[in-house]
C-alpha cells in the first residue's frame, strides 16, 4: 500500500540464501508468485488458498496433493532457538563439521559452531524425517508438464532428501557428541547418502 501511495514503479523479489534457504530456483517459485499476486492484487490476496490455487495454475494440480506436500516440506515443527528456525537448524546439520578444528575462526555465529545440533530435539527431528519421507511426503507430477516444471518438481523432492538426510545426521552427531556413537557401518553409510 505504501509502495502504491509513493508511486513505485515495480517490486524488487528475493530469494535469499540466508538461515538454510535450499538455492535451487525451483524452491522460490511459489514465493516468486505470491509475492506477484500480492503486488497487483494487495490485501485481496487469499493467503490460506494462494499455494493450492498455485499448484493448480502453474502444475495442474487439482487434487490439492502437490499443495499438501508442499506445506508439509516448508512447516516449522517446533520453536526456533536464538531466531534461528528449523530449516537453518538441518541446513547446518547437512554442511557442518561436528566439531569446529582448533584456532579455526568462529565466524559468523560464535555460539553457532558449538550449538547447533543442540538446537533441535531428538523428538522434532524423528518427526522431521517421519514428516518428509515416502509415503508421508509424496510430490506427486501431474501429466503433461514442459521439461521446467519437472525440474522444479524434482528440486522439491531433493529438497526433502536433503532435510531427512540432515534430520539423520543431526541423530548421528547428538549420539557422538553424547559419547555413544553409532556403528562404524551405519556412520559410513550416513556419510554416502
Amino acid at each position: 500500500a505504501i509502495a502504491r501511495e509513493q508511486g513505485a514503479e515495480g517490486l524488487l523479489v528475493t530469494s535469499w540464501g540466508d538461515d538454510g534457504h535450499r538455492n535451487p530456483l525451483g524452491l522460490s517459485l511459489q514465493d516468486f508468485a505470491y509475492a506477484g499476486a500480492c503486488a497487483w492484487n494487495g490485501a485481496a490476496v487469499d493467503d490460506a488458498s494462494f499455494l493450492e490455487r498455485f499448484c493448480r495454475v502453474e502444475f495442474g494440480d487439482r487434487t490439492g496433493s502437490l499443495a499438501a506436500a508442499l506445506s508439509a516440506l516448508g512447516r516449522r515443527g517446533w520453536p526456533p532457538s536464538k531466531g534461528r528456525s528449523e530449516q537453518g537448524v538441518l541446513y547446518y546439520g547437512l554442511v557442518e563439521r561436528v566439531r569446529r578444528p582448533p584456532g579455526e575462526e568462529v565466524w559468523p555465529w560464535g555460539w553457532w559452531w558449538k550449538e547447533w545440533h543442540a538446537m533441535i530435539g531428538r523428538p522434532a527431528l524423528r518427526r522431521t524425517i517421519a514428516r518428509l519421507s515416502p509415503p508421508a511426503l509424496r510430490i506427486p507430477e501431474p501429466a503433461g508438464l514442459d521439461a521446467f516444471a519437472r525440474l522444479t518438481l524434482e528440486e522439491w523432492r531433493m529438497a526433502a532428501r536433503m532435510d531427512v538426510l540432515a534430520a539423520r545426521r543431526i541423530l548421528a552427531v547428538k549420539d557422538i557428541v553424547a559419547g555413544r556413537p553409532s556403528p562404524a557401518g551405519a556412520r559410513r553409510a550416513l556419510a554416502a547418502d
